[in-house]
């Protein structure tokens, strides 16, 4: 069900986010509706849903990550262009992940197209106002290459991770390395020469216990 007090958040490549009421898409059509009006060249990365109370994170494939509450982002009509989320620190730089801070999964799960990545309590992302460059959340570079997944993890679960070359790799997300912001992350998956990671599921108890 479609709630008016419940929203969705979407965030675009150039870094604009777009916040609207989830009642707006109470009426599906046929052809679909449409959500957020992008600009010339941008395209929409993620989408989240939350309760309109809720800190976020935008996280950029050169490694930079911005947290800010949710309330800096007014809802608005569908067709909207959002406003700036984050501010490009690199003008070839854009937003790979949009995160909701979850008091259950405490980390933010960091990973690069090269397999590297780390685990970083969410604590350590102090909040900023939006349309700022946010802070260095993870050492991106040609070697460790850049970031492609920004998900939220908690102890308990797992991670499912896959490349353009169709591999497929499951680890407990706990045996992953919890490090510091300025920490350059370990390898996660060994990625063969031309291959690339290209997406991060994240698997819960709970997920599991619903399929059984």
């Amino acid at each position: 069900s479609f709630d008016s007090d419940k929203y969705f958040l979407y965030a675009t490549k150039s870094g604009r986010i777009g916040k609207f009421s989830q009642d707006l898409f109470s009426r599906p059509r046929a052809g679909g509706i449409i959500g957020m009006t992008l600009l010339d060249g941008d395209e929409l990365v993620d989408v989240v849903m939350t309760d309109g109370k809720s800190d976020v994170v935008l996280t950029t494939a050169y490694g930079q990550s911005l947290r800010f509450s949710e309330d800096e982002v007014r809802a608005t009509g569908r067709g909207s262009q959002g406003v700036i989320g984050i501010k490009m620190k690199y003008e070839e730089d854009r937003v790979c992940g949009l995160t909701l801070v979850d008091e259950k999964a405490k980390y933010l799960f960091l990973l690069t197209d090269k397999g590297f990545g780390k685990r970083t309590l969410f604590d350590e992302f102090m909040g900023h106002g939006r349309a700022t460059q946010g802070v260095r959340a993870i050492t991106a570079n040609f070697e460790r290459g850049p970031v492609v997944s920004a998900v939220a993890v908690s102890d308990e679960d797992d991670v499912v991770v896959t490349t353009a070359g169709g591999i497929v790799m499951r680890t407990h997300a706990a045996d992953i390395s919890v490090q510091g912001r300025s920490a350059q992350g370990v390898r996660v998956i060994r990625v063969d020469s031309g291959d690339k990671v290209t997406g991060v599921a994240v698997v819960s108890p709970d997920d599991e216990e619903a399929a059984e």
